[in-house]
């Protein structure tokens, strides 16, 4: 399995990176746009260190997902698994792997702590799966038409984020 292991943070945009049997082109490209920052992982001397994330590029295909969603999971109960559509080439899935607590939703209810910004005053914008979780929490949800077309139900739409989607859920709320 190729993936790529995250450095903890605030050095996360440094990585290592495994290549596995199977070639995948996905991989590659995204090794491309993150070499300088990315060193290659001895399985022999694996770092002793945490990590923040695991990205793992498979091709699109929802049953393999899932099933390794499952098995990811079914190794401890702090994992949580993420999906994601490819940013870079369409018809790949990217897994993303953390700590349960990590989400885009818990990062926006802890900025709303410390900001003393109630629940009820948020907004959210997403137009992918690791976007649901952060659309949960907000009080105004909304999906981008370029969302998938598998949870655009979920959250009433508005344009692409190309075509002013912030403006035009911001002119939904207000009028």
């Amino acid at each position: 399995m190729n993936f790529h292991a995250f450095h903890p943070s605030p050095e996360n945009h440094l990585h290592w990176f495994f290549r596995g049997e199977t070639h995948c082109d996905e991989f590659e490209r995204y090794f491309d746009f993150n070499q300088n920052f990315a060193s290659e992982l001895n399985l022999q001397q694996i770092p002793k260190t945490e990590l923040c994330q695991f990205l793992v590029i498979i091709k699109e295909d929802d049953n393999l997902f899932k099933g390794m969603k499952s098995q990811i999971e079914s190794i401890s109960p702090e994992i949580r698994v993420i999906r994601s559509s490819s940013p870079i080439t369409k018809g790949f899935i990217w897994i993303e792997i953390f700590h349960r607590s990590v989400s885009k939703g818990n990062g926006v209810k802890q900025i709303c702590e410390l900001l003393n910004i109630g629940q009820n005053e948020t907004l959210g914008i997403g137009n992918d799966y690791n976007d649901l979780d952060m659309l949960e929490f907000t009080n105004f949800s909304f999906l981008t038409e370029n969302a998938p077309v598998e949870i655009k139900h979920l959250f009433p739409n508005t344009v692409s984020n190309e075509n002013d989607a912030f403006a035009i859920a911001i002119q939904s709320i207000v009028q």
